[in-house]
Order: structure tokens, then C-alpha cells, then sequence
């Protein structure tokens, strides 16, 4: 596994540990600092976009800066999370 998959796995883990599902979400602002070195946070929003892209993580309802997982791909986010 490269860098970037190893970012997109944690990013996933925490989204998930914190229960970031449907109405809660996260600003993406904090999500690219929260626990991340500086060095990193260019990666980690390059994994997080790339996320996007797969339909793994979308825009929350409430607000336009904000992400939440995708409720109906829970079975491929945990199956990411897991391998």
C-alpha cells in the first residue's frame, strides 16, 4: 500500500469512529487538520477527493462544506476499512 491509500483507510477509520454518518458531518477544513502533521495535510486532501470520487464520502445536506460518509456504500467502506 503507498502513502495515499494508508491516508484514505485512516481518514475512513475516523469518519467512522466518530459516527460522521447522513445528518452529522465534518468540516473538510478540520478534517485536513484534525491529528495530521503539516507536512501531511496536502495528501490527506488529495485522499479525501480521490474519496469523492469513489462515492465514498459526499458533500453533507446542511452544509457545502461539509462531508459525511455516503450511507448507501456502508458495505464498501467498512470492506476499505477492513483490507
Amino acid at each position: 500500500m503507498n502513502q495515499i491509500d494508508n491516508i484514505k483507510r485512516t481518514v475512513l477509520i475516523k469518519l467512522f469512529n466518530r459516527k460522521v454518518i447522513g445528518s452529522h458531518h465534518i468540516r473538510l477544513v478540520t478534517l485536513g487538520k484534525c491529528g495530521w502533521k503539516e507536512h501531511e495535510q496536502g495528501v490527506v486532501k488529495t485522499a479525501v477527493k480521490q474519496l469523492m470520487k469513489e462515492g465514498l464520502l459526499v458533500w453533507a445536506k446542511k452544509s457545502k462544506k461539509a462531508l459525511t460518509l455516503n450511507k448507501g456504500r456502508m458495505k464498501d467502506i467498512v470492506r476499505r476499512m477492513e483490507g
